[in-house]
């Protein structure tokens, strides 16, 4: 790293007060593929051109989505289909990528609080669940689309939000977020649109949020956007103008490719007072900030993040059950997991009042579940108290909301208990049971599970 007009220290002292803000785009999420590393933007940008049978013939180098959107809409495609089938690429069992090294250096750096991603996967959350206490729960994921109804509880920032007094992290989704609903960003014109929106449409803006953008420094990482969109995305972001930008004691630092290049953009960026890392890409920045933040932090660097057994991928299933029963549950997670289905096995503390850490993310994994299997028997009627007893009314409180089509609680029952066993919610008999001695369902069971957690993958495409 031999950029002498960097300013590393001046960087790491503004981390340091907790008021530094990244924004993180396409060029730092890289993935494997067939032993082969590549951007994401790359590896969908030639799914989708297979699915929608776009030749990629005179792409080259320059084969992304926009591209690929672009061609298929020339040539009289559906822009709705591009949308749709990103979703279906993203649920496909091969578009399971290990996070991105950049983005789990970026999720030790303890000192970021508040993190944006300019893209619509949920790989940034992936790198930050393992790292940082609470950020996966779904109030920690927030997603602002101009589509969006702005009272929506995940639209913006919670008030009175206070950066450095964070214990965990937010991800904010600038660009909308994978949906079937097609409510995010793909093409450059989509990246506009939504950004026309945070310009012109003030009274819809996340006030909040921009609250944080004027207050902090913004580290932009990666972003990848053209030259001219690149602007209109500062100057939307900062929500001043240049000039007004220029004289701001608010630090703005850009490791971008495009930004780097020595072209027009970097004298632009760069007449504006704007930090331009210009020696090596925003992997060899994120690398290198990594290192330095470790080794004035070593102490911190080193720490391991709290235990968070009860951390849960969403659209699991969820077991529950009492502790006496644990044999059953197992058998019943071994076949479920054997089928390729994520199985969520509850190994939650014995006694009633675990704490109000472990309600709380319990609760989380049960409003993120795609299934919950309370499993039912002599044991848990005879027990009186036990934690299971919390979920199962959490579950049920959740079931109110869904539609009975959807059939999200599935009980098992592992004996001849029957429904009018004392003890056991009544309202867990208004569902189809299933009897399975020792929890070993049957393979209609498992397959009926599958094909629903697939469906709500292919209708919900944030399930990662």
């Amino acid at each position: 790293m031999q950029d002498k007009d960097f300013d590393w220290d001046d960087l790491l002292c503004c981390m340091a007060e907790h008021s530094v803000i990244p924004i993180i785009g396409r060029e730092l999420l890289t993935v494997s593929m067939d032993g082969q590393e590549m951007l994401l933007e790359r590896y969908l940008a030639e799914r989708l051109a297979s699915r929608l049978n776009v030749r990629m013939d005179g792409f080259g180098n320059g084969l992304d989505l926009n591209a690929v959107a672009t061609a298929h809409l020339s040539q009289g495609g559906d822009a709705g289909k591009i949308y749709t089938t990103l979703v279906s690429i993203m649920g496909e069992p091969t578009s399971r990528f290990a996070t991105p090294a950049s983005l789990e250096k970026l999720a030790e750096i303890t000192d970021f609080k508040l993190f944006i991603s300019t893209t619509f996967d949920s790989l940034l959350c992936q790198a930050l669940s393992p790292k940082r206490h609470d950020c996966a729960l779904p109030e920690r994921c927030l997603v602002y689309s101009p589509y969006k109804n702005s009272l929506d509880e995940d639209y913006d920032l919670p008030d009175k939000l206070k950066l450095d007094k964070l214990t965990g992290a937010y991800v904010h989704y600038l660009f909308g977020r994978l949906s079937t609903r097609g409510d995010y960003a793909v093409t450059d014109e989509d990246y506009l649109e939504f950004i026309s929106k945070l310009l012109q449409e003030r009274k819809k803006r996340p006030v909040r949020l921009f609250e944080e953008f004027t207050r902090n420094h913004l580290l932009f990482l990666g972003c990848g956007f053209e030259n001219w969109l690149e602007r209109f995305f500062i100057r939307a972001v900062r929500d001043e103008s240049f000039d007004q930008s220029s004289r701001s004691p608010i630090h703005q630092i850009i490791a971008d490719r495009e930004a780097g290049r020595g072209g027009s953009l970097t004298v632009f960026l760069q007449l504006y007072r704007m930090q331009v890392f210009r020696e090596g890409d925003p992997v060899q920045f994120v690398n290198e900030l990594h290192r330095r933040w470790r080794e004035r932090n070593p102490i911190i660097a080193e720490a391991k993040p709290p235990e968070s057994r009860a951390r849960m991928e969403p659209g699991a299933i969820f077991l529950s059950y009492a502790s006496e029963d644990r044999s059953a549950a197992r058998n019943m997670k071994e076949a479920l997991r054997q089928a390729g289905l994520d199985v969520w096995f509850d190994q939650s503390p014995s006694s009633l009042e675990a704490g109000a850490l472990w309600d709380q993310e319990i609760r989380a994994n049960i409003r993120r579940c795609a299934v919950f299997v309370p499993i039912i028997s002599r044991h848990a009627q005879q027990r009186t108290e036990g934690y299971f007893r919390k979920e199962w009314k959490w579950a049920i409180e959740r079931s109110e909301g869904i539609a009975e089509t959807r059939r999200f609680i599935q009980p098992v029952v592992l004996d001849d208990t029957s429904e009018n066993a004392p003890d056991i919610p009544h309202q867990l008999w208004d569902y189809q049971c299933s009897r399975f001695a020792e929890g070993r369902p049957t393979p209609e069971f498992v397959e009926r599970l599958k094909t629903q957690v697939q469906q709500l993958r292919k209708e919900e495409g944030g399930y990662r």
